[in-house]
């Protein structure tokens, strides 16, 4: 979770998509607190220029953005890793733990009481690994700090299962140029062999994707160069057992100081809960250390969850204990004093030799202005945040404009909103979560900075349509594209009822009146009134077929109404028939019929 020393970090962020062929541009001032994250990441006046995809597999990193304060629930394969909470900006980030090739990895967004924006990152597989042939990549990146460190990155497939790569490294502290290659002999085989100049240092990886279940890894010199120490160098073993119900990860990495050795089961008992446990061991030359995590989460809903944490520390063998729990509403904390949207309260509670405990509201007067109070054993703060920003765009020409504090992606919805023959439908609201737009005399409308996510969902407001027009879907689920626009076409189907009379009825009492669309297949059925009558609502402009039935004698008619767009009275149906169950014939008399 985010800490409040938090606020007193700068955070400012340009992205441009598409800079240089399918190229994205990112520039920003970054500093993301050690308990959000796993590990501190800090890209001080960074940069960032690439094409490369990000969905490799390895240690997973990931930076998107939601609405601000969002708490996102984090699952591979169905299984419940952590939460993480954006920031005031919106920005999180997604790291801390390893995924294999084939996983899904799932972010759950929870941007409102009872909504979830669900985005899923599918990792390639080993044959996915490599650059078709042909395909070049690149990478171009740097911190301004003080050691001004910068790496350049390009790779190119020379055949569809082989890619050579070359980089290069540079700050005041040292300069590397690397050369080596990505090969997959086989589908569930992957090798990485590369050379570092002027360490003289060979750098290898084998992984085995053994079938859907099994990942082994071999790392032998393996050196990140963007790390605080660019020279350390380590070698990884990393083997990952998955199933439907839990996984076990097993990661050791050594180098010249320790080796470490980490095991972690984690479990989805069901929906709801989960748990997993870890052993952490290193053996180090001066302290070795083993510790043991128990972690049961208890997420009941998109508003309420529980977190129990038990640790076993290394010094003294003591036991820590810790509980968090948090609830979110709309408008629940004095509704009758002030207004609110989205409020939400947190309690935490540790104990190791004493007992510390916190509390944290937060009311939400609007979306830029947010009231908090932290609460501790010995001291309360509040805190008033207003929210405001500048976007820097370019459709056609560059353009400054505020941000939007309802803003929690970099994609935009465009789109139209027509009636089954085509016709503009004006004046119909639309909504992402808090993004509305109205749809104009020529039946468009967009919404900028919805989430990048698949099955977005996209909602009509039923007060703004006419009585007489009905959505196929309500909501309308999106998959909406990253730096890009999105465009729908939300259709609307003309409604209208009919009513009328089976002429020469004979009481049956069972009888039924069955009206089918051929399109969609949906069908509406009436049971006949003792004098005949009957009546269907909801039916939308199509080609029907209509079929009348008393237990085994079942006639059927067609009826093309593919451009009615009213109620229609006084329908005649007639029943004729050589025996009960026979030769049967349905005839229909409409009047007026359009």
């Amino acid at each position: 979770m985010q800490s409040n020393t938090d606020d007193i970090f700068t955070y400012y962020r340009y992205f441009y998509e598409n800079l240089i062929t399918d190229a994205s541009l990112t520039i920003g001032d970054i500093v993301i607190s050690e308990s959000m994250t796993n590990s501190i990441f800090h890209t001080k006046n960074g940069y960032s220029l690439t094409n490369y995809e990000s969905d490799g597999e390895g240690r997973f990193y990931d930076e998107r953005n939601t609405l601000a304060d969002a708490y996102v629930d984090i699952y591979v394969n169905g299984i419940f890793i952590k939460t993480v909470q954006a920031n005031n900006s919106g920005r999180y980030i997604v790291d801390g733990f390893s995924v294999m090739p084939g996983d899904m990895v799932n972010f759950k967004e929870r941007i409102g009481i009872g909504q979830i924006v669900d985005t899923q990152i599918h990792i390639a597989n080993t044959s996915e690994s490599v650059l078709k042939q042909g395909r070049f990549a690149y990478s171009i990146q740097g911190e301004i700090d003080n050691i001004q460190r910068k790496r350049a990155r390009f790779s190119y497939g020379i055949q569809d299962n082989l890619t050579l790569g070359i980089s290069a490294f540079h700050s005041d502290l040292t300069t590397d140029f690397t050369v080596g290659f990505r090969a997959i002999p086989t589908a569930n085989i992957g090798m990485t062999l590369a050379w570092i100049t002027p360490r003289n240092d060979i750098l290898a990886e084998i992984d085995f994707n053994l079938n859907a279940n099994h990942y082994l890894k071999f790392n032998y010199n393996r050196s990140n160069l963007f790390t605080t120490n660019n020279n350390e160098q380590f070698s990884q073993l990393e083997y990952r057992y998955y199933n439907s119900l839990a996984s076990l990860t097993i990661n050791a990495i050594y180098n010249n100081e320790h080796l470490n050795t980490n095991a972690t089961i984690r479990s989805q008992l069901n929906s709801m809960l989960s748990a997993a446990f870890s052993v952490n061991d290193t053996r180090a030359s001066k302290v070795p250390y083993t510790e043991y995590a128990l972690t049961v989460n208890y997420i009941k809903n998109a508003s309420e969850a529980l977190e129990l944490n038990l640790l076993r520390s290394p010094q003294n063998n003591t036991l820590s204990y810790n509980a968090n729990y948090r609830y979110q509403c709309n408008n629940c904390f004095f509704p009758s004093i002030i207004t609110s949207n989205q409020s939400s309260y947190s309690l935490n509670a540790s104990y190791r030799k004493n007992l510390t405990a916190s509390a944290s509201f937060a009311l939400e007067v609007n979306p830029a202005l947010k009231l908090t109070t932290n609460v501790t054993l010995n001291s309360i703060s509040l805190l008033a945040r207003y929210s405001y920003g500048l976007k820097l765009s370019k459709t056609k020409n560059w353009q400054l404009s505020s941000i939007n504090p309802n803003d929690y992606g970099y994609a935009t919805i465009r789109g139209q909103i027509v009636d089954h023959t085509g016709t503009p439908i004006p004046n119909v609201n639309l909504s992402v979560y808090r993004k509305q737009a109205t749809s104009n005399a020529d039946g468009m409308f967009e919404l900028e900075g919805v989430a990048i996510a698949d099955n977005v969902a996209l909602t009509l407001n039923p007060a703004t349509i006419d009585i007489n027009l009905q959505p196929q879907y309500n909501p309308l689920l999106i998959n909406t594209q990253k730096g890009g626009i999105t465009n729908v076409i939300v259709s609307l189907d003309r409604v209208f009822g009919v009513d009328g009379y089976i002429t020469n009825f004979d009481g049956h009492t069972n009888a039924t009146i069955t009206f089918l669309n051929n399109s969609t297949q949906h069908q509406l059925t009436y049971k006949i009134d003792a004098d005949g009558f009957f009546m269907i609502e909801g039916l939308t402009a199509a080609d029907y077929t209509i079929t009348y039935q008393a237990d085994e004698r079942q006639v059927s008619v067609a009826w093309p109404a593919i451009n009615q767009q009213q109620w229609l009275s006084n329908i005649q149906l007639q029943v004729g028939c050589i025996n009960k169950a026979q030769f049967c014939g349905l005839a229909i008399n409409v009047p007026n019929s359009l």
